[in-house]
């Protein structure tokens, strides 16, 4: 029996793919497409294939559908009280969503405890991205000096990502001393960037792929470069579908991609 799914955000540029990653596998089946807009319309003009699924703006189609699991890939002011009413309705949650901070987090998975269901939340779905995050936990416990450049898209919702904030705050949670102090003074406001987590970030927001991420790490007479470069958003809806099959069998909140991958420590 197939596993039945509902995409929240079905008609944005990532529920789109992970909506057409769903209708190819065997194993899944898409049971609805919910968006704040054009309720209604059907669903089969999103995805360029025949469906049967109206689009639907409200939350309530997914147990009307007798949906299982609810993905969600809609917007940082959105997710928090969407991902609650999942919980609380009995379905288990795959979560890709950024603007979710390490309180929220928590909220969920004691929401997730209570009520019985699970959660998988992940900042960056892609396998990369937590194969990237493994090896850069690892260098940070010997590299003092860490600065973090993500490049996205101009029509990114925030800057830095949320992948970049969950990587300054994985990093900071293994790094034996902060960095050394810079005494470089800024001629013009802002130019070292933002700081998370005791991390210097750099955000550029440029056209070109959808995302890069890079973190420099060094020491004395040592510069090491991890870096990933996702040219369309097929690795996020890769394991985002990963999540979906595993979710209902991960009791509790699952948080990042690494646990699903096996990745030691994550």
């Amino acid at each position: 029996m197939s596993l039945r799914v509902g995409v929240v955000g079905a008609t944005g540029k990532m529920g789109r793919v992970v909506c057409a990653q769903v209708l190819e596998d065997p194993a899944l089946e898409l049971v609805a497409a919910v968006a704040r807009s054009n309720a209604g319309a059907p669903f089969d003009t999103y995805v360029g294939r025949s469906t049967g699924l109206p689009v639907s703006d409200r939350r309530e189609a997914l147990l009307e559908a007798r949906a299982q699991v609810a993905v969600d890939f809609t917007h940082p002011d959105a997710v928090l009280a969407n991902a609650r009413w999942y919980l609380e309705h009995g379905l288990h949650a795959v979560v890709g969503t950024t603007g979710l901070g390490p309180d929220d987090v928590e909220a969920l998975r004691a929401l997730a405890e209570k009520n019985g269901t699970n959660a998988v939340v992940a900042p960056d779905f892609s396998f990369g991205g937590a194969v990237l995050l493994h090896i850069a936990r690892i260098a940070a416990r010997h590299f003092p000096y860490v600065e973090l450049l993500e490049t996205h898209l101009p029509s990114k919702a925030e800057a830095p990502s949320g992948t970049t904030m969950n990587t300054a705050r994985e990093l900071a949670k293994v790094r034996p001393s902060p960095s050394p102090v810079v005494t470089s003074r800024e001629l013009a406001p802002g130019v070292r960037g933002g700081e998370v987590a005791g991390i210097r970030v750099h955000s550029l927001r440029l056209p070109g792929p959808p995302g890069i991420e890079e973190i420099r790490l060094a020491r004395a007479g040592e510069l090491l470069t991890i870096s990933l470069a996702a040219y369309d958003r097929a690795p996020f809806a890769n394991g985002a579908v990963l999540a979906i099959k595993a979710v209902a069998s991960r009791p509790g909140l699952t948080y990042g991609l690494g646990p699903l991958l096996d990745l030691d420590g994550d």
